[in-house]
């Protein structure tokens, strides 16, 4: 975890330089990472840290919707969590070629959804008969290399 050196309560209160680097010596052996922000070197460090830390968060989630503002990085975002029992779920066209499990799709002004059995069965997730009997189309081979 990457903490700024000036809000760690361990370290506000020591004022001796010595004292200060052999806390922060410590802290280290500990995982924590410390970096300058304004050192342009040190900012990929914090990015790569925010993004890993984002990731183990969605590789927990039960749920995933992916809205269309992320359509771009569907095919990054399913390759994430594909073996992690993420259900993961969307409501724009082409989810399901790119690895999505459910989409919704809007028919005769009612929602209706699809389901991608081959990207269920390699996230380990089991879909209830009693769902797939209500879907518009059930895909059990990856739809992205066709029916």
């Amino acid at each position: 975890m990457i903490k700024p050196v000036d809000t760690l309560e361990e370290l506000q209160d020591i004022a001796d330089d010595d004292a200060r680097k052999q806390k922060i010596e410590e802290l280290k052996q500990k995982g924590l990472v410390f970096v300058d922000p304004a050192k342009e070197a040190n900012l990929r460090v914090i990015i790569d840290s925010l993004i890993q830390e984002k990731l183990e968060v969605l590789k927990q989630c039960h749920i995933l919707f992916v809205c269309s503002s992320e359509k771009k990085h569907f095919k990054e975002i399913n390759d994430l969590v594909k073996y992690h029992s993420v259900l993961t779920v969307s409501d724009v066209d082409g989810f399901l070629k790119t690895g999505g499990i459910i989409n919704f799709v809007l028919e005769q002004s009612k929602i209706r959804f699809e389901v991608n059995m081959f990207a269920a069965d390699e996230s380990k997730l089991d879909i209830r008969s009693q769902l797939l009997r209500l879907a518009k189309e059930v895909y059990k081979e990856d739809p992205a290399k066709g029916k």
